[in-house]
């Protein structure tokens, strides 16, 4: 995902205007920035959706849907005001080794020319969702990413941030229901990320997913834990992405004018790469952008070379389709449905039978002659016969449930680099750490009994002065 460096002076106070057109299967949806100083604001936002799908609408319905949500963001612009300068966000299966393929990039340049923009660069939606989704959870994101349109769900293996798999089919019976499907079909995992995050989900989506009850023969280490993100969070990444990298600052008052409800995190704390500075007087020309789209003079974008991306080969990008003549069937059906079925049985039963009891009732008293003693008899022994029942089926019956859950061992070897100096960087395993000196003072004494010589035994003479007349003889060792 790169932009150019946009010619924008510094120094200048006049107001500039940007266009984000998100493309998504099912809608488009505009995004107007106004540009001052370098400070942006979100002045208008407008969606429409296509009739069918993006990839089965003929030229003119792509032109009227993205007029319709253009000019629906550009109600509040100032007269005689026009949004030329646009950043398209595109879907992952548009582009192949950072580039946009030629079908689509026909369908670009022919909006391009009718309405009049002029195109600096692109981003994939995808792709502009997994970073706003690291900077919002501190780290790379690894879980099912499900887009779920009015007619059909992609899902996306994310691991570490990034795309490993991608699966899409026609809904079937239910979103929930497709996206099991789907996961089956994936050819990539041992063990799935036990976390599903559905994008642009109302409440009933969310809440679907939340109650659905997912085969047994996925290969989640637990049930999976499901994120709802908001209505319109594509539209709001892929304007965090594009301001940032036009060294904007973003009004965060402005957000309010695109509808979504959950938090944002802080753009600063975006990283992409740095821009190429610019000669005054010079147009820039972009090995991806205006060159890729094909909207250059006297250009023959057929003959052009493809570009290499360090991102290319980061992941390996799989999207197909289901087969038509795959069936989509469950071979088992989950305990819960079951006792569903059995309920919904068993209510029947009991329907018809106290249906059927009073004109049975109505014969047997019609037939007996007897007196109100014996017709109180029968129907007396059939209320005992139903009470009796009902006790034992709610109290005496009783099932045991066996959980067989095989163990799995799941190793991942990673390598972190810890620093004094720099900052942590999560994408690179880079921790950020302070050296900490610790100094301890002390003192132990005991008390101790004994005896211990210290020193070595004297050596020497000693000079005897005797004052008597008579000699005295001193043996030898004599103390």
């Amino acid at each position: 995902m790169k932009l150019p460096n946009l010619p924008i002076g510094q120094n200048k106070k006049e107001s500039s205007y940007y266009l984000s057109l998100t493309l998504r299967d099912d809608k488009a949806s505009a995004v107007i920035l106004e540009e001052t100083a370098r400070q942006a604001r979100i002045v208008g936002f407008g969606e429409e959706k296509f009739k069918d799908s993006i990839e089965t609408a003929e030229t003119d319905e792509i032109l009227q849907t993205l007029d319709k949500a253009i000019s629906s963001a550009e109600e509040n612009l100032p007269k005689n005001v026009e949004t030329h300068n646009t950043i398209f966000a595109v879907k992952d299966s548009w582009v192949m080794e950072g580039k946009i393929k030629p079908e689509y990039l026909e369908k670009l340049k022919k909006a391009s020319d009718e309405l009049g923009l002029k195109p600096v660069g692109f981003l994939i939606i995808t792709e502009a969702l997994l970073h706003l989704l690291q900077i919002e959870d501190g780290a790379p994101v690894s879980a099912v990413l499900a887009e779920v349109g009015p007619k059909r769900v992609s899902i996306s293996l994310v691991r570490a941030g990034k795309i490993i798999e991608q699966k899409s089919s026609e809904i079937h019976e239910s979103a929930a229901f497709t996206t099991n499907i789907l996961l089956k079909h994936l050819t990539t995992p041992e063990v799935l990320p036990s976390k599903i995050i559905v994008y642009d989900a109302d409440e009933r989506l969310e809440q679907e997913f939340l109650n659905f009850s997912w085969s047994k023969s996925l290969p989640f280490l637990h049930p999976p834990q499901i994120k709802a993100l908001s209505i319109n969070y594509d539209a709001k990444a892929v304007v965090y992405g594009a301001v940032n990298q036009m060294k904007f600052i973003l009004s965060m008052e402005s957000l309010k004018n695109i509808t979504f409800q959950k938090p944002i995190a802080s753009i600063e704390d975006f990283n992409y790469e740095e821009f190429s500075k610019e000669e005054p007087g010079k147009t820039i020309v972009s090995d991806n952008l205006s060159s890729d789209f094909g909207f250059m003079q006297d250009h023959d974008i057929a003959g052009a070379k493809a570009i290499e991306t360090k991102d290319a080969s980061s992941f390996s990008e799989k999207v197909s389709e289901i087969p038509d003549d795959l069936s989509l069937r469950e071979t088992t059906r989950e305990m819960p449905v079951k006792a569903m079925e059995i309920l919904g049985e068993g209510k029947k039963v009991l329907g018809s039978f106290f249906k059927n009891l009073k004109p049975m009732l109505s014969k047997i008293t019609s037939k007996g002659g007897g007196g109100g003693r014996k017709r109180l008899i029968v129907p007396g022994i059939i209320a005992f016969v139903v009470f009796s029942f009902l006790l034992f089926y709610l109290f005496a019956t009783k099932a045991t449930i066996t959980l067989q859950v095989d163990k799995k061992s799941v190793s991942q070897n990673e390598t972190i680099t810890f620093t004094a100096e720099g900052e942590t960087n999560p994408t690179e395993n880079v921790l950020s750490g302070r050296i900490v000196t610790v100094t301890e003072e002390g003192k132990l004494s005991t008390d101790s009994t004994g005896k211990k010589e210290t020193g070595d035994k004297a050596k020497g003479s000693v000079t005897i002065f005797n004052n008597n007349d008579a000699s005295k003889t001193l043996e030898q060792g004599t103390k």
